[in-house]
């Protein structure tokens, strides 16, 4: 965009990536959060009223959205703008750069450059369907909390999508309201097993607070076309912002760590944070 950033857009954008680095940081150890996403994929999440986004580093242009009815998804050609419009943040109204898709329906997530993708039909074995008919995902509370879900796909074989904790200490944190344990998620399925995002509870939520399973896996299904699954999931530790993951099986590698192919962070400003 021609217009340079106000100090209020730089000012919302500092808070962002100080928020995403302390939600995240313990995240960079393990398989699925370590890294910077693949270079050109883009994955985002369309809401009505749009997200504010930092606008150099989301790309606007055509998309395709998954959208689901029953459980059976299509990808649909959406076009991505980004414009600056007046904003009402916890300092005010501001004038920042907002995404909006030409959507006519929800949809599950957006994606771009994911190689040989075209719109029609997507192989899908599980929709999050809570998710998909939220307006604003990040607004939604939590469901009764559970940690496992096992997914029928091709030919009998499931996947396995469970979280469990594991004692540690968070290193970002220090003092009595800091986690001893973290809750890191797993996925399964054939011979491969991996962590795709492991989280440290803080002391808004707690681990009593930590999202179920219910929350944070979002969809499975074949956006590669290789046959094999690949997931988008929330790998969040409170249901207060919004993070999606995008795992595709084509860069999944023997004996290496699965990186996400792309993320979409949101975090509503109008909250000052913590």
């Amino acid at each position: 965009m021609s217009n340079p950033p106000n100090t209020a857009m730089r000012t919302f954008a500092r808070l962002r990536t100080a928020l995403a680095a302390t939600l995240f940081v313990s995240a960079s150890v393990h398989a699925g959060a370590a890294g910077a996403p693949a270079s050109g994929i883009s994955l985002l999440h369309a809401s009505p009223a749009g997200y504010p986004v930092d606008d150099t580093t989301t790309p606007a242009g055509d998309y395709l959205a998954v959208t689901c009815d029953r459980g059976a998804c299509a990808l649909v050609p959406t076009q991505v703008t980004i414009a600056n419009q007046d904003v009402q943040t916890h300092e005010g109204t501001e004038s920042l750069p907002v995404m909006h898709a030409d959507l006519k329906a929800h949809a599950l997530f957006l994606v771009q450059g994911v190689p040989g993708l075209a719109a029609g039909p997507v192989k899908t074995w599980y929709v999050n369907e809570r998710f998909l008919a939220s307006d604003d995902p990040s607004s939604m509370a939590p469901v009764r909390r559970r940690f496992d879900r096992a997914v029928s796909i091709d030919d009998g074989a499931a996947v396995s999508f469970d979280g469990h904790w594991l004692e540690g200490q968070d290193p970002s944190c220090s003092g009595p309201g800091c986690g001893t344990r973290q809750l890191a998620w797993k996925v399964r399925f054939g011979q491969t097993e991996r962590t795709l995002a492991a989280l440290w509870p803080d002391g808004i939520v707690g681990e009593d607070g930590m999202l179920g399973v219910d929350d944070v896996l979002v969809w499975v299904g074949d956006l590669d076309g290789d046959g094999k699954p690949d997931f988008v999931i929330r790998p969040q530790a409170r249901p207060d912002y919004l993070e999606l993951s995008l795992f595709l099986s084509t860069r999944l590698q023997v004996g290496k760590p699965w990186r996400a192919a792309a993320r979409f962070y949101h975090w509503d400003p109008r909250n000052a944070g913590c």
